[in-house]
């Protein structure tokens, strides 16, 4: 019986494991989120019901992302690597960056 719960242990360590924190931060705040898995799902934009700042978790190698800042523009695309063995990841979007570009 202690092998069954320890097998079952390790599964759930080794599926949860796979998991990067992604937070998503912008100034102003207030901004949608969009976010894609670079792969399978690259093909997939997903729109979370989540503005900024916000945090999730990601299960892709690369991770592509853009807001839509409050007043209805879009933000540049920011592409960011991810690792197994980094636990959190931060990207930041800032309005006045996008303006000059």
């Amino acid at each position: 019986m202690k092998k069954l719960f320890f097998a079952a242990g390790l599964a759930a360590c080794l599926l949860t494991g796979c998991a990067t924190r992604l937070h998503i931060v912008s100034e102003p705040a207030g901004a949608v989120v969009r976010v894609r898995g670079e792969g399978r799902a690259s093909f997939r934009w997903e729109t979370g019901k989540t503005t900024t700042p916000c945090d999730m978790n990601v299960y892709y190698g690369r991770v592509s992302s853009y807001v839509i800042w409050p007043d209805g523009t879009r933000s540049v695309t920011k592409t960011v690597p991810l690792s197994n063995w980094e636990r959190d990841t931060t990207i930041s979007f800032c309005k006045t960056d996008d303006a000059a570009k």
